[in-house]
């Protein structure tokens, strides 16, 4: 199968472009944007045709070359006889063989240096999966829709679980509600379970019987209303009847109050009071008078006194006095002369002076008559002083003893002049304290005389006055109170508040049921006027004699009755909603019903319950019987699959071929179907993955698995590889070795139609016999 011819007449922006193609190997050189790849691409797009869109990258240009009058012209083997056959929209490359686009685009098409088998592992996987199924006439991936038909049928997902989706009506979550519903500790099961305790179908005759006597009890409650409401009447008429009788003993009353027994007892302490300061204020005057008395004497005493002293004062101040201070003064002086060194200076110059005039005598020499006459002057004036001070002296004693005997009239001391001016002094201060004295008795005499005006006028008047008030409004209580003494009144207040007393209780109790009377109304008119229409409510008369006990009782068991009937119809009603929520959720599970579920009743509720256990039961069963059957396949499927690594192996083709390639440094090719991964044997034994190889070593590997697959799936015809700058990652070297394989490969008639941009691999193949095609 070759490529022999192909023409784009317009396909984006080639126009009219024609290429030819030999059997071996044909070399399609052009520059970058000269159409290179649109030319690869619109080459994809005629062999596939609608097929060709499952190609990555054919985008370029949206437009089908064949639809525009380009076309492939294509050489099959048919019968042994070769055919060309023309691709133009139909037939396609795959209609015309058993190459899909998979197929070609994991072996017989190379672009963007991409060797590799499949976008991932798994892809990896599947494709290998299918050329084996497809090599060797297995049915794997018929396998695999058996199991998901089995899953689907059984309505299983990839795990065993029920699917839950809209197709199914959301089966997987229904069964796990029917499942929790059937569980012990459901509220199904709880309500199947109290069902023998509450026995609900029972309920119900219970509610009616404990109606009826409810009713009953009514009734006599209502007959026991009617005969306390009468004799309520008859106590409300006794009532009144004793108001208006507690009225009318409450007059007499009326100024017994407590105001005024406290007015009463106020004033009788008042009485006491005031009597007691009465008296004090009498004794306190007498005191005052007293005291006022005794002053007046003090004042005599010290006016006699003082106008005996008054003369003494005046000589004193007038005579004593000055001449004590001239006394003093002379004395000072005196003291001061005394002191000075004259008397000795006298004595020294005196003995001088009789020592010279002896030396004189005896020895007549003129010195010591020259020393006499200078010594008797200094003599003379220290006698001279000597002398003054004497009379000083003299005088002083004459002075002082003039006033010694002045002093000695008035009976005082004179021995020295010291204690006649302390005795002077004493004098004045003595008179001068008698005049204090008298002036401060003066002003305690006015004190005193005015405090007893005061007493006498203002107080004493004062509380003899509020004492005859006060004794005027006991006087006056008393007779407002027709009573003799405080203890009287108080008996008769208390006597009034046990009335009045008595008077509220009966006043309440009537109020309670008649209402207080309006404010400008008669009590007793409002109480017989409510009375007369309370008689009329209560003109019924009934035989049956009011018991508050038997009220008691009826009313107790009444709330009992109320009570159960209460708990019965919450039982009851919580029963029904029970049903009813069971109801929507058990119509929710059993959507495949022909009719619309109804619970009612326990029986109904029993027979739901049956019929979920058999819709679980029944999904159950045929999941197991699924689960069985796609786990007897899920072997025949892995049984089948182990198949696929006959392909690579030991001895394999594909082996011999990369052995070769790779000079013998690598001796095997193996594919792991666990792992997804192709693994290769170094020539030392040396297990090694396809991605732990050199970029180089990779692409060799995978060529060679697109040559030997190749083979394998045309059946040993020889094909076509579309290759588009395959070996971009390789070096120089490395380059020239791969371009050898690729030319040996077409001598070996093998189709190769390589695109490139690339002058070393145009110069590579200059000396070769290729068919070399510039595009421009």
């Amino acid at each position: 199968m070759k490529i022999k011819h192909l023409y784009l007449k317009n396909y984006g922006p080639l126009a009219n472009k024609e290429y030819r193609f030999n059997d071996g190997f044909n070399l399609l050189f052009g520059s970058n944007e000269k159409g290179k790849s649109l030319t690869f691409d619109a080459l994809i797009k005629l062999l596939f045709g609608k097929e060709g869109k499952k190609f990555s990258d054919l985008n370029r240009v949206e437009d089908d070359p064949a639809s525009f009058g380009g076309f492939l012209t294509l050489e099959i083997d048919q019968n042994k006889t070769k055919k060309e056959i023309r691709l133009q929209g139909k037939p396609t490359l795959s209609e015309l063989s058993n190459l899909g686009p998979d197929e070609c685009q994991n072996l017989f098409l190379i672009r963007n240096s991409e060797l590799s088998i499949g976008k991932d592992a798994q892809d990896q996987d599947r494709f290998y999966t299918n050329l084996t199924d497809q090599l060797t006439g297995l049915k794997t991936e018929e396998i695999g829709l058996a199991k998901k038909k089995i899953a689907d049928y059984a309505q299983l997902t990839d795990t065993y679980r029920f699917q839950s989706i809209l197709d199914n009506q959301k089966l997987g979550e229904r069964l796990d509600q029917a499942e929790k519903l059937l569980g012990p500790e459901s509220k199904l099961s709880r309500l199947v379970e109290q069902d023998k305790k509450f026995q609900w179908s029972k309920l119900e005759d219970r509610l009616w019987q404990l109606q009826k006597g409810l009713k009953q009890i009514k009734t006599q409650l209502e007959e026991q209303e009617k005969a306390k409401k009468q004799e309520e009447y008859l106590t409300l008429k006794k009532r009144v009847e004793e108001i208006e009788v507690l009225q009318k003993d409450l007059k007499p009353f009326a100024q017994i109050t407590q105001e005024n027994l406290e007015k009463l007892r106020y004033a009788q302490q008042e009485i006491s009071r005031l009597s007691e300061q009465k008296k004090e204020l009498k004794q306190e005057l007498e005191k005052k008078l007293s005291k006022s008395e005794e002053i007046e004497e003090q004042l005599t005493e010290i006016t006699v006194e003082l106008e005996k002293q008054s003369l003494i004062k005046e000589e004193v101040e007038n005579s004593l006095q000055p001449e004590s201070v001239l006394l003093i003064e002379q004395l000072a002086s005196i003291q001061a002369q005394q002191k000075q060194p004259w008397k000795q200076l006298l004595f020294l110059s005196s003995a001088l002076l009789i020592a010279s005039l002896l030396a004189a005598v005896v020895q007549s020499q003129i010195f010591f008559v020259v020393m006499t006459g200078l010594l008797f002057i200094p003599t003379f004036v220290l006698g001279l002083k000597q002398y003054s001070q004497i009379q000083d002296q003299q005088r002083f004693d004459s002075r002082l003893n003039q006033l010694k005997i002045k002093l000695a009239k008035y009976d005082l001391e004179t021995k020295d002049l010291e204690k006649i001016i302390k005795q002077i002094t004493d004098l004045k201060q003595e008179y001068n304290s008698l005049a204090a004295k008298k002036a401060t008795l003066s002003v305690e005499k006015k004190a005193i005389r005015d405090d007893i005006n005061d007493a006498r006028d203002k107080k004493l008047a004062r509380c003899t006055s509020e004492l005859s008030r006060q004794q005027e409004l006991v006087k006056k209580i008393l007779q407002d109170c027709s009573v003799k003494s405080d203890t009287q009144l108080r008996e008769k207040l208390d006597e009034k508040r046990q009335l009045e007393l008595k008077l509220q209780q009966v006043t309440t109790l009537v109020e309670n049921q008649l209402g207080k009377p309006p404010f400008a109304q008669r009590a007793g008119e409002y109480y017989r006027s409510k009375l007369a229409s309370y008689s009329q409510k209560s003109a019924e008369k009934v035989d049956t004699k009011y018991s508050s006990q038997l009220c008691e009782n009826l009313q107790n068991k009444q709330k009992e009755t109320q009570e159960n009937l209460s708990q019965i119809k919450q039982n009851l009603e919580t029963y029904k909603e029970s049903l009813q929520d069971l109801q929507r959720v058990i119509k929710s599970i059993l959507l495949e019903r022909s009719e619309s579920i109804v619970i009612d009743s326990m029986s109904d509720l029993l027979q739901a319950q049956q019929e979920l256990e058999n819709f679980v039961d029944f999904h159950q069963k045929r999941k197991t019987i699924a689960i069985k059957l796609i786990k007897i396949l899920q072997e025949l499927e892995q049984t089948e699959k182990r198949k696929v690594s006959e392909l690579f192996g030991e001895d394999s083709p594909l082996s011999q071929r990369f052995n070769k390639i790779t000079q013998g440094r690598y001796t095997q090719v193996y594919y792991d179907q666990d792992q997804h991964q192709i693994q290769v044997e170094t020539a030392s034994n040396k297990i090694l993955k396809a991605q732990q190889l050199s970029s180089g070593t990779y692409d060799q590997l995978y060529f060679s698995i697109r040559i030997s697959l190749g083979e394998k799936i045309l059946q040993g015809e020889k094909g076509f590889f579309i290759m588009d700058d395959p070996f971009l990652k390789a070096d120089q070297v490395r380059l020239k070795k791969q371009l050898q394989m690729l030319l040996e490969l077409s001598v070996d008639g093998w189709q190769v139609i390589y695109f490139t941009a690339k002058e070393e691999v145009r110069n590579f193949f200059s000396a070769s016999d290729v068919n070399l095609i510039e595009i421009k």
